[in-house]
Formats: C-alpha cells, structure tokens, sequence
C-alpha cells in the first residue's frame, strides 16, 4: 500500500512501480502537484486508486489498461486514460462519481 499524499508536491520525473507487485493500493492525493511528471509505470496488482492520484502534475496520460486487478478507481483527473490498440479498460467493480474527471 503506498499512502495517502505519497510523494506529493515532489520533483519525481517519472515513476515506474510495474515490478511491485504486491503493490494493490494507491492513496489518495498520490504524486499530487508533481509538476515535472512526465510517467507513471503501475502493476497488474493494484485494486483500488484513490481520489485525486497525480492531480496538478505535468503527467500527460497514464496507462491503466495494465491494471488488471482494479476495482475501485476513485476521483482521478487524468488528462486521458491511453489503451493499447485492441487493449480494452481495464474491468473496475466501483468507479467514483467523479472518476476521471477533467478528461
């Protein structure tokens, strides 16, 4: 579990978390005010994203489709959620009312 405002306000340019793969929680306010983040790597493993993960950073997109474990995707505003071709999203149980808001 990493959480809540985990690296927050940081100058990380970049994460790559894709071999935690124990990893299943993301709290909220995650990698929030990153401005230099350009990318975000995640496992298969995480379930649950929490509210407002990588809100006010730079990052451009994020690949979820990797996510194959998720099932609550909270209020996340990404600017766009990037599918490989013929990839599908990946299969969330309970998504938030304002889940990838600001798309």
């Amino acid at each position: 579990k990493i959480g809540h405002s985990m690296m927050s306000g940081s100058g990380v340019k970049s994460v790559d978390l894709s071999s935690c793969t124990s990893l299943t929680t993301l709290g909220h306010d995650f990698l929030a005010y990153c401005s230099a983040l350009e990318g975000v790597r995640l496992p298969p493993s995480v379930s649950m994203i929490g509210d407002d993960m990588m809100s006010e950073s730079g990052v451009k997109s994020v690949v979820l489709s990797s996510c194959t474990s998720l099932t609550t995707l909270g209020s996340v505003p990404l600017p766009r959620l990037l599918l490989s071709p013929g990839e599908r999203a990946p299969p969330a149980k309970r998504v938030e009312d304002r889940a990838l808001h600001d798309v």
